[in-house]
């Protein structure tokens, strides 16, 4: 038995609007709040300027993977 499932467009939009907070926080918040630390040229700062952008896409990820499977079909 085939079912077509679909998700509403604001529903999806809801989700990425959810999931994007985190996002901007960890890219461009924190990131500019840590700006004197960060212009420093060093591999340390680096390191912490691309941790920061992982984990910001990881929590991006992972919100938007756990919203679509809260979805009841």
């Amino acid at each position: 038995m085939n079912r077509i499932q679909s998700i509403e467009l604001f529903y999806a939009f809801d989700i990425h609007s959810n999931s994007f907070v985190p996002l901007y926080f960890f890219t461009n918040t924190l990131i500019f709040i840590l700006l004197p630390i960060i212009s420093y040229d060093n591999y340390f700062t680096m390191i912490l300027c691309n941790f920061i952008f992982c984990v910001g896409i990881f929590m991006y990820s992972l919100n938007t993977i756990t919203g679509y499977m809260s979805k009841k079909f």
